[in-house]
């Protein structure tokens, strides 16, 4: 797996602008973005008595989703960013990731799971692309549909959504791993079963684990 690039946007646009790093905070989101919040920063859920609880402080994106809906509907891979995502990866599924998952991102020195404070992002859903996203691209709404053979709608594409439980630093690049062969299966924060896989790399100067604690759970889109 790698972050292979991380983005923010001060203002309500579609897009958001790739940076070096962003500052994730506890119950907040990403530092400097305008969806960061405790409660709902999304246009349709902002005006909401009481406030609803903001399940959508970070997103997450597959950058293998970039290339492969840009050239259905541009003709090219769509850039970092320009999906809205805050987090672009490779090499993970993140789809396939249930609600509840825990996504640590760990910059340690050593195999060991740091009992320091380090970067963890809980999912709370699917991003659920409502019709706005035609304005920037004609056709994209429905290119991030999955149908089945009667035309139902049986998965989204276009990222997943989540709270920041603790708060770190990510960096853009330099994230990478193999998926190590030290499985465990644990009780979760959750209390539900789960399965804890630790990517280990060697990058630059520094050790840096990414560790994902799947979650048993199904995940439901977050609106």
């Amino acid at each position: 797996m790698s972050v292979v690039s991380v983005s923010l946007s001060p203002y309500h646009s579609f897009s958001k602008i790739p940076v070096s790093s962003i500052t994730l905070i506890a119950n907040f989101g990403v530092k400097g973005d305008v969806h960061g919040g405790a409660t709902a920063q999304h246009h349709p859920h902002l005006n909401l008595d009481p406030p609803a609880p903001n399940l959508r402080q970070v997103h997450l994106l597959e950058s293998e989703v970039l290339a492969s809906v840009g050239s259905e509907t541009m003709g090219k891979p769509m850039k970092q960013g320009q999906l809205g995502e805050n987090i672009t990866t490779a090499g993970v599924d993140l789809l396939s990731l249930g609600k509840g998952t825990k996504l640590w991102f760990i910059n340690a020195t050593t195999r060991a799971v740091p009992t320091r404070e380090v970067a963890v992002v809980e999912v709370t859903g699917l991003r659920d692309a409502g019709p706005q996203i035609d304005e920037f691209q004609k056709g994209l709404q429905e290119r991030l549909l999955v149908r089945d053979g009667k035309g139902g709608i049986v998965g989204r594409r276009a990222g997943i959504m989540g709270i920041v439980v603790d708060g770190g630093e990510v960096k853009s690049g330099g994230w990478s791993g193999d998926l190590s062969n030290e499985l465990s299966t644990t009780k979760g924060i959750t209390g539900h079963k789960t399965t804890t896989c630790i990517f280990y790399s060697q990058c630059h100067a520094n050790n840096l684990h990414i560790m994902i604690e799947f979650s048993t759970h199904i995940k439901q889109p977050t609106g």
